[in-house]
């Protein structure tokens, strides 16, 4: 059992890691250089608040549930980062680059 836990924190550490600069990028693709600060800005911001509410919410999900709240917590993390970033797909005919 160890080395399957060791492997899925592996993979949802490196899914999850990465994803404040492929945000940040993805984001500068569609900004004139004057917005590209207030945009990191608003991203650190958000980043921010999630580092706040991520271990309350975890360690209410640990003493709700057990040790499962911690995996019940990230797959629902990744599941709304994955929506998320699936309604960007559209951004290009909304919000041509340059604009």
């Amino acid at each position: 059992l160890a080395p399957i836990i060791i492997g899925v924190a592996f993979l949802v550490g490196g899914t999850a890691n990465p994803l404040y600069a492929l945000l940040l990028a993805y984001v500068n693709d569609y900004l004139d250089t004057e917005r590209m600060a207030g945009a990191s800005g608003a991203l650190i911001f958000v980043n921010g608040i999630g580092a706040i509410a991520g271990p309350l919410a975890i360690g209410w999900l640990l003493a709700t549930i057990g040790p499962r709240g911690f995996w019940l917590f990230v797959a629902i993390a990744e599941v709304i980062v994955s929506q998320g970033l699936d309604s960007l797909q559209g951004l290009d005919s909304v919000w041509p680059a340059g604009s």
